[in-house]
């Protein structure tokens, strides 16, 4: 992984879209991410920041891209309710966290998401209902996440304005829920190895 050390972010800058997600980085002045006022995309690999960056990163006032990662020799599974400040987002991806132990129920401040993408994430406990209150998602992801062989949420049927449902490589068990019949905007509905019943999708596709 490539390893990055920022120095300072000068005030004024114009700066729209940083991706970090894939390297291992540092910082000398980390105040100076209060001076990202034009950012817009951030990638973030979030295993080893300190407080004070989630702080700053919750200020930023353009910020409605969010993408953290989870990667590096560190397997401490870092604290992620700060994302939940940010009700400006309308996009949100979570790669490589374990949500088995805390359910990310914070999710479900994010009501301004369109777009959120979920992958390499584990779930022993049940995945948040909270995400079914997102009515303004468009496109919902999930892929190769364990889910402990839960059924698949009836309540993605709340998610009305779904014109794209991607789920890849999940171990999802049993029907797929009859309230993806309510999808009725939906324009794509990808289903790829997931171990999940196939009798009632004929069935279900005739109503969208």
């Amino acid at each position: 992984m490539l390893s990055v050390r920022l120095t300072h972010f000068p005030a004024g800058n114009n700066l729209e879209t940083l991706n970090l997600a894939g390297t291992n980085f540092s910082y000398d002045t980390p105040s100076s991410f209060g001076n990202l006022e034009s950012l817009k995309i951030l990638g973030l690999n979030t295993m080893g920041i300190d407080d004070k960056l989630p702080t700053l990163i919750s200020k930023l006032p353009s910020l409605d891209d969010l993408r953290l990662v989870r990667s590096g020799p560190d397997l401490e599974n870092p604290v992620l309710s700060w994302v939940s400040n940010l009700t400006q987002l309308t996009h949100l991806m979570l790669s490589g966290y374990d949500f088995s132990k805390s359910i990310p129920t914070w999710i479900g401040k994010l009501t301004r998401l369109e777009s959120l993408a979920i992958g390499y994430c584990s779930f022993s406990v049940p995945i948040p209902y909270q995400i079914g209150n997102l009515t303004k998602l468009a496109k919902l992801e999930f892929w190769n996440c364990d889910f402990s062989e839960q059924r698949m949420p009836s309540w993605i049927g709340n998610l009305t304005k779904l014109t794209s449902l991607d789920i890849y490589n999940c171990n999802f068990f049993g029907p797929i829920p009859p309230t993806i019949g309510n999808l009725i905007q939906l324009e794509e509905l990808v289903v790829w190895s997931c171990n999940i019943s196939g009798e009632t999708m004929p069935r279900l596709l005739t109503s969208l």
